[in-house]
């Protein structure tokens, strides 16, 4: 006797076994056409595989409906908006542009807690209050609902209570608690974490019929906040040597709130401004906020390669650390994000104190992996790259396949094999990058573009693909982030070669910007006497 076949989970979706339908973790249920069962069951018996156009075609030709070539691309399409899925930051479907697609989804397997249970409700308000109360719950899950990601299941369960010694089926808990007035009601909102019972906030307000929408929508913004610094910043975490350095926290803490298919440094951003409207002074946040403006810049975010504002933004780093670094100096997560900063603003200057922020933190802390990669970056700012390249090795023994901190510990290293001039090295991180994630942004395949011709496929159509202006961004954007922290010209001539090889060619010496802090004028003036076509 055969057992029926299991339904398939990936992200916040479970699909039939035989693909028909799929249902959303908010009970939104998704119905696929046969074209669309044959697509994804294609690309999803197969993940991480490339498909192209014509091998896709194939599988969908089995079906009695007529397809061609431009089809496919056509219900790649209409499957994506279904899934909410997409193409600029893709969750099930990746685009090799030019070559076809690629399913990236990670299969989900067993149960997992749901995400929060507003509940338990306490107090005993006298039954004029109960359409007051029962109005005030609604308005509370659908401002949570809204200020949460896709997929984040807001169960709202009046009488809910945890078992003692039993695990929680939730993550969190928002317990409410109430006060009956004269005009009204008195309510304390307790945010909890469910695995530990950790108190992570509460906020209490006045409510009235008049004052739901506007009370609750500012409750609401108060107890996300909470939760989205405890998630990036928990109090008295514990550190994994395998930990990712701050800025990786955040954004792991914004992808379980943010609804946007992105970085999440946006939704960063809106969060920590207001955090810091409420508490101006926080150290912590003022740490955070330097980490948000190091992001903005690392990933070119309103800069257009514009040397100024990079300047102006590394004074800001520099203010903000400098204040609040005597009083977080003693936590290992934020001592290691002051010593990046520090070393990223300026490292001739802050090199003695961004080595004894690194050193306590090898001798003081678990937090290995991140310590290692500083001190990586401080080798091969040294001209050391042998030991800097040993030391990313060490770091990336700690991490796990996939994890998004073992892809920036593999770019950081791949900088290290560049500069070392060693290619075949280079390459070889950046095949790990794809492997893991096959959307990867042309930018970074530029920057493995080796210094002679004869490049493959994806190198000449990224190369093809590329404006001047955006060519001009890349380009300031190595000098500023990557090349101005290796001391020694012929370090940062190899780093730039192959990028600089082709896009000079392109387009001439009008991509280099007239100067960079860190970066001999003689190598600008070398790279802009290049010859040209």
């Amino acid at each position: 006797m055969h057992a029926e076949p299991e339904p398939r989970r990936y992200h916040d979706l479970t699909f039939d076994a035989d693909l028909m339908t799929a249902i959303r973790d908010d009970g939104g249920r998704l119905r696929f056409s046969r074209l669309e069962r044959a697509l994804l069951a294609t690309l999803a018996a197969r993940p991480g595989r490339l498909f192209s156009r014509e091998q896709l075609l194939s599988a969908m030709r089995a079906e009695p409906e007529d397809v061609s070539d431009r089809n496919v691309d056509f219900l790649v399409n209409r499957l994506r908006r279904k899934l909410a899925d997409p193409a600029r930051a893709p969750r099930f479907i990746a685009t090799q542009y030019g070559e076809g697609y690629v399913w990236i989804a990670p299969p989900v397997r067993g149960g997992r807690p749901e995400f929060l249970v507003i509940g338990p409700v306490r107090g005993a308000p006298r039954a004029p209050q109960q359409p007051l109360v029962e109005a005030a719950l609604q308005q509370l899950r659908r401002e949570m609902a809204e200020r949460s990601a896709v997929g984040q299941e807001i169960t709202l369960l009046p009488s809910w209570s945890r078992e003692d010694g039993a695990p929680s089926p939730f993550r969190f808990s928002i317990g409410v608690d109430l006060m009956v007035r004269d005009d009204g009601l008195q309510a304390a909102f307790t945010l909890r974490d469910q695995s530990s019972g950790r108190n992570m906030g509460v906020v209490s307000c006045s409510l009235t019929q008049a004052s739901l929408g506007e009370r609750l929508g500012e409750v609401a913004e108060q107890l996300v906040g909470a939760l989205w610094r405890d998630l990036a910043l928990p109090p008295g975490h514990a550190l994994d040597p395998a930990g990712p350095p701050l800025e990786i926290r955040m954004q792991d803490a914004a992808m379980v709130l943010s609804k946007a298919f992105d970085l999440g440094w946006g939704y960063i951003g809106e969060r920590l401004t207001e955090a810091r409207r409420l508490a101006p002074d926080e150290p912590v946040l003022a740490v955070m906020w330097a980490t948000c403006l190091y992001a903005r810049m690392l990933f070119g975010l309103g800069f257009e390669g514009d040397p100024e504002a990079y300047g102006r933004m590394e004074r800001e780093i520099e203010r903000l650390v400098l204040g609040a670094l005597p009083d977080i100096r003693a936590d290992p997560v934020l001592r290691l994000a002051a010593a990046k900063l520090l070393f990223i603003v300026d490292p001739a200057a802050h090199l003695p104190l961004v080595e004894a922020l690194v050193d306590e933190s090898l001798s003081a802390s678990t937090a290995y992996a991140a310590a290692l990669s500083q001190l990586g970056a401080i080798q091969a700012y040294r001209g050391e790259l042998d030991a800097a390249a040993t030391s990313f090795d060490q770091a990336l023994a700690f991490c796990e396949p996939g994890a998004e901190f073992r892809m920036y510990l593999l770019v950081k290293q791949s900088a290290v094999r560049l500069a070392q001039d060693d290619w075949s090295g280079a390459r070889a991180n950046f095949r790990q990058i794809v492997a893991a994630k096959p959307a990867a942004r042309p930018g970074l395949v530029l920057r493995y573009l080796p210094p002679h011709d004869g490049l493959d496929s994806r190198s000449q159509r990224a190369l093809a693909h590329i404006s001047e202006t955006a060519a001009r961004q890349l380009v300031t954007q190595q000098l500023f982030m990557f090349a101005r922290y290796l001391r020694r010209p012929e370090h940062v001539r190899n780093f730039m070669a192959g990028m600089l090889h082709h896009l000079l060619r392109r387009f001439g010496p009008g991509i280099l910007p007239p100067h960079v802090p860190g970066i001999p004028d003689e190598l600008l003036s070398e790279w802009r006497a290049a010859p040209r076509g």
